[in-house]
């Protein structure tokens, strides 16, 4: 089956930043992903500068040297990182969202255009309240606005909380481990 081409992007860098007027700590994000079971090396830390506005989020990228950005899983794991910027500030300490599905993923043709910057909205919460999931649509776009990679649908669900070693029931047996000399 054919796909259609990648539709442009309805608003330009400019008005979705103006839009996106809170700074977001980039260092303190991933430290608290870390907090909560989730430790992005530094081939998944992508995110130079991120900014917040209401329901949507915009992130500059910055690729780790030495890798080949086009084809690095990186690259999507940026996009969903963007997306988790839209979770709710208010969720208590610990609690991780991680990525459940893509409804679809559309990318251009081309070579990768850099810089490059990811563009996240929030779609509507569930109204019944029914599901803690939140979903979004997310855009990498090139420095001029143009999408080059489009993800629909992104659906983001909190993970199970993980017993902390503290809180795990002491281990029924033991096996001492040393070292052996051969004979």
């Amino acid at each position: 089956a054919e796909t259609a081409p990648l539709a442009p992007s309805a608003e330009s860098l400019d008005v979705i930043q103006m839009r996106c007027p809170d700074q977001v700590d980039v260092p303190a994000f991933y430290d608290a992903a870390a907090a909560g079971g989730l430790v992005f090396g530094p081939s998944l830390r992508w995110l130079a500068q991120a900014w917040r506005g209401t329901d949507e989020a915009l992130a500059r990228l910055a690729a780790p040297a030495g890798l080949d950005v086009r084809d690095h899983p990186g690259l999507i794991d940026a996009c969903l990182q963007v997306a988790a910027l839209l979770l709710p500030l208010d969720e208590p300490p610990g609690t991780l969202y991680l990525p459940l599905g893509i409804d679809a993923l559309q990318a251009d043709d081309p070579p990768l255009r850099l810089p490059a910057f990811v563009h996240a909205h929030l779609r509507p919460v569930d109204p019944t309240g029914a599901s803690p999931s939140r979903r979004a649509d997310v855009e990498l776009l090139d420095e001029s606005g143009e999408v080059q990679v489009r993800l629909t649908g992104v659906t983001l669900a909190p993970a199970p909380r993980v017993a902390v070693a503290a809180e795990r029931p002491a281990a029924l047996r033991r096996t001492p481990w040393g070292e052996r000399i051969p004979p």
